[in-house]
């Protein structure tokens, strides 16, 4: 069997023109690096640092367990890793999955995820 790896989505120009959002983290980074380089930075030099910051994190993402991007509309299984780009590219694991079914979107399959580093809701 062939294992074929997606491409990071950082590393598409449709994730920085359509997915992309700056994040409170992103924000933060910013001040950081102003404050320990005690100087004031370009914005180009800051644009850079924000997207250095959202590669690094999905790279880190991705190494365990071969986690892949959750999208909405793919099917996934029980023991799947998961990362998800929107959350801060958070991690975890499928541990469960149902039927779902709405009326404006037809029949679905609902995915419970056990993020790493949180406890579940009692």
């Amino acid at each position: 069997m062939v294992s074929v790896r997606r491409i990071a989505q950082t590393q598409s120009e449709a994730y920085w023109k359509r997915d992309f959002k700056v994040r409170p983290e992103d924000i933060e980074a910013v001040y950081d690096l102003i404050l320990e380089e005690g100087q004031p930075r370009t914005l180009g030099e800051l644009a850079r640092e924000v997207m250095a910051r959202h590669c690094r994190c999905e790279a880190q993402a991705r190494e365990p367990g071969e986690a892949v991007p959750y999208r909405p509309k793919e099917h996934y299984s029980v023991g799947q890793q998961l990362y998800f780009p929107h959350l801060g590219y958070l991690v975890g694991q499928v541990v469960g999955v149902r039927p779902g079914q709405n009326p404006r979107y037809g029949e679905f399959s609902v995915i419970s995820v056990a993020i790493e580093g949180q406890e579940g809701a009692g």
